[in-house]
């Protein structure tokens, strides 16, 4: 399935979910989103396809970037923060088929029962095409620590450099990572 059908496909599922909904569905909290209503909810996700059809992704995923999208589709009159009836938009059309590869590598270093110490290096290579400026290469690589404890309990932590393009330029990151993770049950 390429980009614009998987588009197509979950707005239309969204469409179909929210479409309906009164006022006081619109304003019920989301339990996966603490602090967030389902109105919020779709209108980050409305939010993120028009910031990407625009090319407003610098600083994609910060805090102001959200408050700022749900802040555009705030005064919507009880009504979904997404136009019901609108077809699938021009998104759909500047959606491109970008061509991209992953590598993961895992090393189990050491293992003693249900403890373990597991070394993964993640490569990705890919071509991202934005509107109005063309292929542009993309990469990323990240080396992680993966730790589990006992059965219930694990910590991950890494590194990584990711590149991408924005606006035709080719910018990049260094990031860290760290998850504990608490299984329940």
């Amino acid at each position: 399935m390429d980009n614009a059908s998987v588009y197509t496909t979950t707005r239309t599922a969204v469409l179909d979910l929210v479409g309906g909904l009164g006022p006081d569905e619109l304003a019920r909290p989301v339990a996966a989103l603490p602090g967030w209503t389902v109105r919020d909810t779709v209108a980050h996700l409305a939010g993120v396809c028009a910031d990407t059809l625009d090319g407003r992704t610098e600083g994609g995923g910060s805090p102001a970037w959200t408050a700022r999208q749900l802040a555009e589709r705030a005064d919507r009159s009880g009504q979904p923060p997404v136009e019901v009836g609108a077809p699938p938009g021009p998104l759909v059309g500047d959606l491109r088929q970008s061509p991209a590869g992953t590598l993961s590598l895992e090393w189990l270093t050491w293992h003693r029962y249900d403890r373990n110490f597991t070394q993964k290096l993640t490569g990705m290579l890919g071509l991202y095409d934005q509107a109005g400026f063309g292929p542009i290469r993309t990469s990323e690589i990240l080396y992680e620590h993966l730790w589990d404890i006992d059965n219930r309990l694990s910590v991950r932590y890494g590194a990584g450099r990711l590149l991408h393009a924005y606006d035709g330029r080719q910018t990049g990151r260094n990031f860290l990572n760290l998850a504990l993770v608490v299984r329940f049950g």
